[in-house]
């Protein structure tokens, strides 16, 4: 009866600590996974920001006519904006995982990259994600066109 006992007081203590490490430690790790997603979207936007920025750059560079296309993999939750008016490419993601950072109002990061000096003319004024999407960026006229391609 002894080691029965024993064994019953044994099996009931692991159970308890099993469900107390369940009960902690798979909302901490959902938490983490959420951040690092929030994370990974917020790089991946910046990133086909910057391909946008460069080719951008680069076809100013070069006479009317020259063209670049390529190939963006839009995150989900996230929206790559072209502004004619006040020559600006941008992008805005909404993060899914609260506490935000400071940066990021109301859970939505953005970031702005002015043209200077380019005259950027936008046949679409957002791309929503999450797709893959192929845009052409030509010079023509001495404007830099941006258009969706395919």
């Amino acid at each position: 009866m002894q080691k029965g006992q024993a064994i019953i007081e044994f099996i009931f203590l692991i159970l308890i600590i099993v469900v107390y490490l369940t009960s902690t430690t798979i909302p901490l790790v959902e938490s983490a996974q959420k951040t690092i997603t929030d994370t990974q979207n917020i790089t991946r936007a910046n990133n086909e920001l910057q391909k946008i920025i460069n080719a951008i750059n680069e076809i100013n560079l070069f006479s009317d006519g020259s063209k670049q296309t390529l190939q963006l993999i839009i995150p989900s939750n996230t929206i790559i904006k072209c502004d004619s008016e006040k020559n600006t490419v941008s992008f805005e993601t909404q993060l899914t995982q609260e506490p935000y950072p400071i940066e990021c109002s109301q859970g939505k990061c953005k970031k702005d990259y002015s043209l200077t000096n380019i005259d950027i003319q936008c046949a679409m004024s957002q791309i929503n994600g999450p797709q893959k999407v192929n845009i052409t960026i030509q010079k023509s006229n001495s404007q830099i066109n941006f258009t969706r391609s395919g």
